[in-house]
């Protein structure tokens, strides 16, 4: 870990564009000090990945403040199995929401958010007027119905999203999207490309609806 953290301190100022780290993050004093090391790449970095790596307070901070820089470019932005409790992801949704570049975000694994609460914080991003995203992926996620009702109720008055999948969600219901589904009828949305192919209640066949 530490030779990572030098390595990236001695790289040129704004050499990289996609970074992708895995597994290597053993605390979450290390995931700061890697953080402050990403700063260098600020200017240049439109892809980032952090997957397997537990986030704290320390580390979940150092992250928030460097999505608020203002030279932050982070285009695309993907999130795996960070076991954040709902404190945790309420700094980081913050931090999502100052962003004016972030237009993809990825979140996968079972345990990127640790209770419902923790994915109604996250799905008010969308509930946000001042949203940017406009793809969303949630794959391999522990959702449930209560999420899912979550999520069709933040894309209500959502007006920038055009492509949302969905994908191998095992634990919510019929009852969950039947929820969901209300925040289709909103004419203003700009959602184009539902793709729920990955739900498995729906014996795996593959649904995409696609809205003209």
């Amino acid at each position: 870990m530490n030779s990572l953290v030098c390595a990236l301190s001695h790289c040129n100022d704004n050499q990289f564009e996609r970074i992708h780290i895995a597994h290597v993050i053993d605390t979450d004093e290390h995931l700061a000090a890697l953080i402050d090391a990403l700063h260098k790449q600020i200017g240049s970095l439109i892809y980032l990945r952090l997957y397997l790596i537990v986030m704290g307070r320390i580390g979940v901070t150092s992250f928030a403040n460097f999505l608020k820089n203002p030279a932050s470019r982070i285009e695309s932005l993907q999130l795996g199995d960070n076991s954040l409790d709902d404190e945790y992801t309420s700094i980081l949704v913050d931090a999502l929401l100052s962003s004016n570049s972030l237009r993809k975000l990825y979140v996968c694994g079972n345990s990127t958010f640790s209770t419902a609460a923790g994915w109604s914080i996250f799905c008010s991003i969308l509930a946000h007027p001042m949203c940017t995203l406009e793809y969303l992926q949630i794959l391999v996620a522990d959702i449930g119905d209560e999420g899912i009702e979550y999520l069709g109720d933040a894309l209500a008055d959502n007006t920038s999203l055009k492509f949302l999948r969905v994908d191998d969600e095992q634990s919510s219901t019929s009852a969950g999207w039947q929820e969901f589904s209300n925040c289709l009828r909103n004419p203003n949305s700009a959602l184009q490309v539902l793709d729920i192919s990955g739900w498995r209640a729906m014996d795996k066949v593959v649904v995409a609806v696609t809205f003209v």
